[in-house]
């Protein structure tokens, strides 16, 4: 089964990870706190989406960016999120 991402706002992704604390689990996850080197290289990029267990696709997803500094690797300028919920598209 598939799946596609509709957009969600912070507190509808906190809620849900509130509300399920505990029984969700990471179904994937990417991160690339140095450059994202598959898209933009001056773009950090960290995303996660989260399920539960014995399921074909997650529930939820949010994904930070923010720009690369070559200076101060730890601080994140530019800081965004993005969240997301995923809906089941049959095949």
């Amino acid at each position: 089964m598939d799946y596609k991402k509709i957009k969600t706002s912070e507190e509808v992704y906190a809620t849900l990870m509130r509300q399920h604390f505990g029984e969700l689990r990471v179904f994937s996850t990417f991160s690339a706190p140095d450059g994202d080197y598959f898209g933009d290289p001056n773009v950090c990029r960290m995303m996660t989406e989260y399920g539960f267990d014995n399921t074909d696709i997650p529930i939820l997803g949010i994904e930070t960016t923010w720009d690369r500094q070559v200076e101060n690797t730890y601080e994140r300028v530019n800081e965004q999120h993005k969240y997301w919920l995923c809906i089941g598209v049959s095949d």
